[in-house]
Formats: structure tokens, sequence, C-alpha cells
């Protein structure tokens, strides 16, 4: 008799741990079922896409209507007095983005007053952290402002986004064609060979 008793108190011993660790697991699985891991609860659509509007100055307005994400901008137009305009008037329509950019664009004019610059001029445009990329290219190539890379934290992840715009004036010409694809080449280089994670290459290839 004194047997049996043991043996009920082992086996019920047994059932209360076991009882105690199921009700453990249950609630460990509850809990990652609720929790998603390595990314925000919800992180929403992103676009990825190029734009050419012929000049962003007086254009935040209409840029900042743009979906959240990484936008390419080819022939943004924007000197150095310019950019500081554009980026006040981003301040000022309350926008989401900013604007990282390469080399300013040269002014049209070369009278004191002038801000809008020719028809070059290439960055980005985003919501998300973004740093500019250190890239060892020409100073001739830096000045043509027709070249940039930015690297975009997208989900944790830097994302490289390098942006071009080719050589408009007689696109289909071979030496312009070889001048374009020198400048795509040194591009490709660093954002797709240098570096790792996500890459894209986008803009106006004419």
């Amino acid at each position: 008799m004194r047997k049996s008793n043991k043996c009920v108190a082992s086996s019920s011993k047994v059932l209360f741990v076991f009882h105690q660790w199921w009700k453990l697991f249950m609630s460990l699985a509850i809990w990652f079922s609720c929790v998603r891991i390595g990314e925000a609860s919800n992180p929403g659509p992103m676009c990825v896409g190029c734009i050419n509007p012929t000049g962003l100055l007086h254009k935040a307005t209409t840029v900042s209507e743009l979906p959240d994400g990484v936008w390419g901008v080819a022939e943004s137009q924007l000197t150095n007095q310019g950019l500081s305009q554009f980026r006040s008037e981003l301040k000022f329509c309350k926008s989401k983005f900013k604007f990282w950019r390469g080399k300013p664009a040269q002014h049209k004019s070369s009278s004191l007053g002038s801000v809008g610059g020719k028809c070059v001029g290439v960055g980005v445009l985003t919501n998300l952290p973004a740093r500019n990329m250190q890239v060892n290219w020409p100073d001739e190539l830096h000045r043509e402002a027709r070249a940039h890379c930015t690297a975009v934290y997208v989900h944790r992840i830097w994302m490289k986004v390098g942006v071009f715009y080719g050589y408009a004036k007689n696109p289909k010409n071979i030496l312009t064609r070889q001048r374009s694809d020198e400048l795509l080449s040194l591009i490709t280089e660093s954002v797709v060979y240098n570096s790792f994670g996500p890459r894209v290459i986008m803009g106006d290839f004419i």
C-alpha cells in the first residue's frame, strides 16, 4: 500500500512538472507568433524608382507627393544656391523627403543673381536614413554632375544606389554612347563590384 502511494505521489509530481513546462511552451509559442524578428512590425510598402523632373527647383510640393521609398533624380539642375533653396522648399512644405546629391550643376548664366543650373545634376530623394558613398572617380567626372552613389538604410540593411544621367546631345552617336558607357561602367564598379548587400543602378539612360 505504501508503494502504491509513492507511485501516485511520483506520478502527480511528474504531471505537475509537465503541466508547468507545457504552459511555458505555449506562452513562448504565442509570444513568438506575435513578434516579428528582424524588422518592424509593420514595415509597409516601399517604392524604388527614378524621375527626370527637368529641374527640381520650385517642385518640392510635387515630388513630396511621391510614395515612400528611394527615388533617383536625373537632371536636377540644382546649383549650390538652387540646392539651398530646394531644401528650404522641402522644409517649408513639411516634406518627408531629403535630397542627397552629388556635385552641383554649373550655372546657366554668369550673372551674380543666377540660381538656375545647366541640364545636369543627379541625386537621391528618400524619406529613409541615407549617406553619400565615397567613390574614387576622376575630378572631371565629378564636375559633370551626371553620376552619384548613395547608401540608403532599408529595413536594417544598407542598400547601395547609383544614379546616372546619360549624355543627351546626339545620344545615338557612337562617341556619345561610348562616353555614357564609360560613365556607367564607373558606377557599376562602385555599386555592383565594390559593394555588398542590395544594390541598384537607376537613371535616365537617354
